[in-house]
């Protein structure tokens, strides 16, 4: 079962909590991958997103790689809509609130424990949280003993302009050690071509209907990797398979590989009749938000 780190307040919209709340004791622990989802979803959609993502990539399987995987909850649903120009701006302000309480709840992991490494695994506006949180992390002089090992951004909805710009994210997208950034994007993206630039442009400073990372990967010189997700729409990420095993890949772990066949002599055998039995789901914990119960 993943350890939530939660920043909400409420389920559904409401303000950044003043600290990350973790659902599980994380102190002493050295390696962890965080989860961080994107823009207009509330607890429990965020939840049933990181599930599904969880059963199809399997991490929890492999803490040599993961370390303890952790899903992050943050308020970035506001909004009557995809990027909705009137509630956008309240969002990104709540991503680099949510960044910045996320960054002191590591920080506070890493002097406990002397050293940690996080990966990190975002989606949507997730990568907003995630580059606001290295750039907060370069600002403070790369705190010693916090190291960002790996980082996969799926369908980043973040302006390429400000990633090319050393003065805002530039620097936080060179952040991870050894430029281990994988950037899954995808042409087909319907909410990253029409609905976010302008979204964006109703932000001071944000740019004039500007393209997405998400969208064609660029800037292509600042990721280690990039691959091409298309026909992959905007919510195809979390569920996706190959979205699962290019994030196995970043952290580290084999996919499994294709069963050999060889050729056997035909021999008649006797009829059988064989049971059946339904097997049950790899997640056997349930630690699902109470306010889905709700819905």
């Amino acid at each position: 079962m993943p350890t939530r780190l939660r920043v909400r307040l409420e389920c559904r919209g409401g303000a950044v909590d003043a600290v990350v709340r973790p659902s599980h004791a994380l102190h002493g622990v050295r390696q962890l991958t965080i989860l961080i989802h994107g823009y207009n979803a509330d607890e429990c959609a965020a939840w049933r997103s990181y599930d599904r993502f969880l059963d199809e990539s399997d991490l929890e399987s492999h803490p040599l790689a993961t370390g303890a995987v952790c899903t992050f909850y943050w308020p970035g649903d506001a909004s009557l809509g995809w990027f909705s120009g009137a509630s956008y701006p309240l969002e990104l302000a709540a991503a680099r609130r949510s960044a910045a309480q996320l960054l002191a709840f590591l920080r506070e992991l890493a002097a406990a424990a002397g050293d940690l490494a996080v990966a990190l695994v975002c989606h949507s506006l997730g990568n907003r949280v995630a580059l606001e949180l290295l750039k907060a992390y370069v600002e403070a002089g790369a705190p010693a003993g916090l190291r960002f090992t790996s980082a996969c951004l799926m369908a980043a909805a973040v302006p390429v302009r400000l990633v090319e710009d050393a003065q805002r994210l530039g620097r936080a997208a060179a952040a991870v050690a050894g430029r281990r950034t994988l950037v899954l994007y995808s042409e087909s993206d319907g909410v990253l071509r029409w609905a976010f630039p302008s979204g964006e442009t109703a932000i001071p400073g944000e740019g004039w209907f500007p393209t997405a990372v998400g969208r064609f990967g660029d800037p292509d010189r600042t990721w280690g990797e990039r691959e091409d997700m298309a026909p992959y729409g905007h919510g195809d990420y979390w569920r996706g398979r190959q979205a699962a095993g290019y994030v196995r890949r970043l952290l580290g772990i084999a996919s499994p590989a294709p069963a050999r066949t060889a050729a056997i002599a035909a021999r008649p055998l006797p009829a059988a009749t064989l049971g059946s039995r339904t097997l049950p789901r790899r997640r056997v914990s349930d630690d699902r938000p109470g306010c889905c119960d709700e819905s």
